[in-house]
């Protein structure tokens, strides 16, 4: 299921979308070279990322169960894929 990252500016973007275009032979390591980038991302960053992406938490649902507001959710979201984002560029 696709879902949407709504944010003050439009965004859309999945970590799925990563491995689309690349051969398959290549995404068991495209794989774990994401899951090492997510594991050495910040405690609330990462924790953000798998409850959104893993557990497929809405930023609402997220920000209720870290008991933090949905603005301070959808910045370390942003700020958690931007990190993923230019650390997997650079690898």
């Amino acid at each position: 299921m696709n879902r949407k990252i709504e944010k003050e500016g439009e965004m859309e973007f999945r970590l799925w979308r990563w491995a689309t275009y690349r051969p398959h032979e290549e995404l068991a390591g495209l794989k774990a070279q994401v899951r090492a980038e997510v594991v050495s991302l910040r405690a609330l960053e990462r924790e953000v990322i798998l409850q959104h992406f893993w557990e497929d938490l809405t930023i609402p649902e997220i920000a209720h169960c870290m008991g933090l507001s949905e603005k301070s959710v959808g910045k370390l979201l942003e700020m958690g894929l931007s990190t993923l984002k230019r650390r997997l560029a650079q690898a």
